[in-house]
Formats: C-alpha cells, sequence, structure tokens
C-alpha cells in the first residue's frame, strides 16, 4: 500500500467522520437530517439521493485500489490513478475538498444559530408570556436548566 492510498482511505474516514458528526449532532438537537430528496419533485429528488449511491460508489473504487483487491469480473486490481503527478494534485486537492467540507459544516453551524434568532423572535411575538416563563427556566445553549 503506497503513501497515496493511506492518504486516500484516510481522506475518505475523515469526510465519513465529519458526516456523521454532524449528523449526529444535529440530532441529539432533535433536528430532522438526512431528507436528501425529500420533498422535492422530478430529477433535483432522484439527483439528492444519488448522494448516497456516489459516496458508495467512491468508497468502493478507493478501497480497492487502496487495498489492491481484484476488482469483480475483471480478476486485477485498478489503480485510479496512473502516473506520480495525477496522484500528487489528487492529493492536494482531495486535502482541499476536505478543508472546505470542515469549512462548510462550521458556515452551516453559524446559519443555524442566525437562524434560531429568527425562530425567538417569532416565538416571543407569538407567545410573549409563555415564551418568557420558558427563557426564564432554561439556558440558551448548553447546560442543565436554570434553578428556580
Amino acid at each position: 500500500m503506497s503513501f497515496f492510498d493511506i492518504c486516500g482511505l484516510i481522506a475518505v474516514s475523515t469526510f465519513y467522520a465529519l458526516l456523521v458528526g454532524k449528523i449526529d449532532f444535529l440530532m441529539r438537537r432533535g433536528r430532522r437530517v438526512v431528507q436528501l430528496g425529500k420533498g422535492k419533485e422530478g430529477f433535483g429528488k432522484h439527483l439528492e439521493r444519488s448522494f448516497w449511491l456516489g459516496m458508495g460508489l467512491l468508497t468502493f473504487f478507493v478501497v480497492m485500489a487502496a487495498f489492491r483487491i481484484p476488482y469483480p469480473g475483471i480478476g486485477e486490481p485498478i489503480t485510479l490513478f496512473g502516473g506520480t503527478w495525477s496522484k500528487i494534485t489528487g492529493f492536494f486537492l482531495l486535502n482541499a475538498a476536505i478543508v472546505s467540507f470542515s469549512f462548510a459544516l462550521a458556515a452551516f453551524r453559524d446559519a443555524f444559530r442566525h437562524q434560531s434568532k429568527k425562530e425567538e423572535k417569532k416565538l416571543a411575538r407569538e407567545f410573549p408570556k409563555s415564551y418568557a416563563a420558558y427563557l426564564a427556566r432554561t439556558r440558551k445553549w448548553f447546560g442543565p436548566p436554570k434553578k428556580d
């Protein structure tokens, strides 16, 4: 197994760790996640649902190439990239993609916090007394409920 094979496996593992971590983070806060294609029609619905197929295929090819496992029906391992320069380019592009994905997850966190401010204002308008009582007994982000 070469350096680039190991980097590919680490990159795929890192992507899944970030994705699963973000899903877990949101689910623990009561958010419904992984709803690809829900509420969409036609091509958009199928495009979003194809995400999992694409990720499965990417993972399959990276693992097969890294461990030099013979592909079914072909009988011999296939490398994803042939030359050294393509491997070096792929290495940098892959790492740039993971860094970009990490920044995107962080940006979505900020967008969630921006959205919650809008929701808080709406709740204060629609339920002034009960929402004020709720705020008095709960913390904003973390920690146990406030003591009376």
